[in-house]
C-alpha cells in the first residue's frame, strides 16, 4: 500500500471518528436535557400531592363552625386554581419543551427550563404557604394548648406577685383586679372554644391571651415604683420644698427667678395626668417623667443650699 493510499485510510478512519464522536455528543447532550426535563416532570408532581390533600381532609373532621368552614371553602379553591390552571399549564409547558429537545432546538429548550425552573419555585411557594396556613388548624389544639399552658404559669406568676404586694400598686387596684379578671375569662373562652373546635376562634383568642400576659407582667413589674414616685416621692418633695420655700422667702431669700410655685403647680398637674394614664394600663413615659421631677427637686435644694451659703459668705 502506497502512502497516499494509507493518507486516505487514516483520514477515512478520523473521519469516521469524528462523526462517532459527535453523535455521541448529540446523544448525550439529548441525555442531559432529558434527564433535566425528568427532573422537572417529577418536581411538579409533588407539588400538589400527599401533603396538601392530606391537611384538607383533617380539616375536614375538624369544621363545626361556619367561619371554619368558609376556611376550607377558599383552601379548597386555592388548592384547584393551583392544580388545575398552574399545574396543568405547567405540565403543557415541559411537554413542549421535550418537543422541542427531540428536534434539538436546545437554545429554545434551556430558555424554556430557566422558566419550568422559575414557575416551579413560584408554585412550590405558593403550595407551602397553603400547607402552612391548614396547619395552622390542623395542628392547632396541640401548638395552642403548649402556649396556653406556658401563659398560664407567666399568668399565675403575675396574679401571685400582685397579691402579695397588692398595697405597692394604690389606686392602680381595682383596675389591676378588672384586668386579671379579664384574662381569665379569655383562658375560660379558649377552654370553650377548644370544646367546640372553634379553631379560628381559638387563634383569636390565643393572640389575645398572649398580647394581655405580656403586657400585664411588664405593668405588674414596672408600677410600683411609679406608684411610689407619684403618691409618696414627689409629694413629699413638694410638701419639703413649700416648706422650705416659706422660710426662706420669710427670711429674706429673694427666690422669684426660680418660678417654684407655677412649676409645683404644673407638677401636680403632670404627676396627675400621669397617674389617670396608669389606671388605663398606659405606661408610657412615666418613669422618665417621674425621675426628671425628682432631679428637678433635687435641683432645687441644692440652689437653696447655695443661696444659704452665699448668704453666710456675704455676712
Amino acid at each position: 500500500m502506497d502512502k497516499k493510499m494509507i493518507f486516505i485510510v487514516i483520514s477515512l478512519l478520523l473521519f469516521i471518528v469524528l462523526i462517532i464522536s459527535f453523535a455521541i455528543y448529540k446523544k448525550k447532550k439529548k441525555e442531559k436535557y432529558k434527564s433535566i426535563i425528568e427532573k422537572l416532570e417529577y418536581e411538579k408532581n409533588q407539588l400538589v400531592g400527599v401533603p396538601i390533600l392530606t391537611e384538607l381532609s383533617k380539616v375536614r373532621e375538624l369544621v363545626k363552625t361556619d367561619i371554619l368552614k368558609e376556611k376550607l371553602k377558599e383552601w379548597d379553591n386555592t388548592f384547584k386554581e393551583i392544580k388545575e390552571n398552574k399545574i396543568d399549564g405547567l405540565t403543557d409547558f415541559i411537554t413542549e419543551t421535550d418537543f422541542l429537545i427531540d428536534r434539538k432546538e436546545y437554545d429554545k429548550a434551556l430558555k424554556n427550563i430557566a422558566l419550568i425552573e422559575m414557575n416551579i419555585e413560584i408554585i412550590r411557594s405558593q403550595t407551602n404557604e397553603l400547607i402552612e396556613e391548614i396547619r395552622v388548624i390542623t395542628k392547632s389544639e396541640e401548638r395552642n394548648r403548649n402556649i396556653v399552658t406556658k401563659l398560664k404559669v407567666s399568668y399565675r406568676e403575675i396574679e401571685n406577685k400582685f397579691e402579695r404586694n397588692i398595697k405597692d400598686y394604690g389606686p392602680l387596684q381595682d383596675n389591676i383586679k378588672e384586668k386579671l379578671s379579664y384574662i381569665d375569662k379569655l383562658f375560660r373562652k379558649f377552654e370553650t372554644f377548644m370544646d367546640r373546635n372553634d379553631y379560628i376562634g381559638v387563634e383569636e383568642v390565643v393572640i389575645s391571651l398572649e398580647t394581655e400576659v405580656k403586657n400585664m407582667k411588664v405593668y405588674i413589674d414596672e408600677t410600683p415604683y411609679l406608684v411610689l414616685m407619684a403618691t409618696v416621692l414627689i409629694p413629699g418633695k413638694i410638701e419639703e420644698l413649700n416648706t422650705m420655700y416659706y422660710r426662706m422667702t420669710r427670711d429674706g431669700y429673694s427666690l422669684d427667678y426660680l418660678n417654684i410655685e407655677y412649676n409645683i403647680k404644673e407638677i401636680k398637674t403632670k404627676v396627675s395626668e400621669i397617674v389617670d394614664n396608669l389606671i388605663k394600663f398606659e405606661i408610657g413615659d412615666a418613669h422618665i417623667e417621674l425621675k426628671t421631677m425628682l432631679d428637678y427637686f433635687n435641683t432645687l435644694f441644692s440652689n437653696f443650699d447655695k443661696e444659704r451659703e452665699a448668704k453666710d459668705l456675704f455676712k
